[in-house]
């Protein structure tokens, strides 16, 4: 039986030593927390999985099914993303993606989880491949959601459209696990005195690139 309680705590933990001295919005201090979370959780979900038979997940690059949905982040986690795609993209290829996370942002911004389903816009981080190019930075909410079959995502994502519910299996402790840290994350961060609110992906990343670059800034809008 995993102990997730244990495990938020841990995270919390990890995550306040991280930020302690710093303040959430100094970048390599949080691109270092955030790893350590990251493989923290890697590294207990691999020692769960040991001797276990495992699911075979259907996930992999090109598949963006589920890239169409409402994901929460704390600013801890927007800060990494914007650290690195200020790494990563320069030139064009930032102009571009700061674009479409802004009309992406102006688009869903006060769509309820349904409501972004039936638009059926899929997230800005997405490349031409549906490949996710934050992929090493990307939220533990994005983490947390696996699928055994895509053609069965395919038709969960579909089916509020017509008024229905159909199950998609998953591996449920790898979307515990993730959600324990993100709620360990946001403990450390109430523990600290910072916003331990969670906003938007689309929002608060576009909110928080274009701020750097001149463009018109949209408001985070809490998830």
């Amino acid at each position: 039986m995993f102990d997730f309680d244990t495990f938020r705590q841990q995270c919390r933990d990890l995550a306040h030593a991280g930020m302690t001295g710093a303040g959430s919005e100094e970048s390599p201090a949080v691109v270092a927390l955030l790893g350590a979370v990251y493989e923290h959780c890697e590294k207990t979900l691999r020692q769960w999985q040991e001797g276990k038979e495992s699911l075979s997940i259907a996930c992999g690059p090109g598949c963006g099914t589920c890239c169409m949905v409402n994901v929460a982040v704390l600013e801890p986690e927007v800060v990494g993303i914007a650290h690195y795609v200020r790494q990563n993209f320069s030139g064009q290829a930032r102009r571009e993606l700061e674009g479409r996370l802004l009309q992406l942002a102006r688009e869903v911004r006060w769509l309820d989880e349904e409501e972004r389903l039936f638009v059926r816009r899929s997230c800005g981080f997405l490349d031409e491949r549906e490949n996710c190019s934050i992929w090493p930075q990307r939220p533990l909410m994005c983490r947390a959601i696996t699928s055994t079959d895509a053609y069965a995502c395919r038709e969960a994502l579909a089916a509020p459209v017509f008024g229905e519910e159909k199950p998609v299996v998953m591996n449920l402790v790898q979307r515990k696990i993730y959600e324990a840290a993100f709620q360990g994350l946001g403990d450390a961060l109430q523990a600290l005195g910072h916003d331990a609110r969670s906003s938007r992906l689309s929002c608060a990343a576009s909110a928080l690139l274009c701020e750097s670059s001149g463009i018109e800034k949209i408001s985070p809008g809490l998830a």
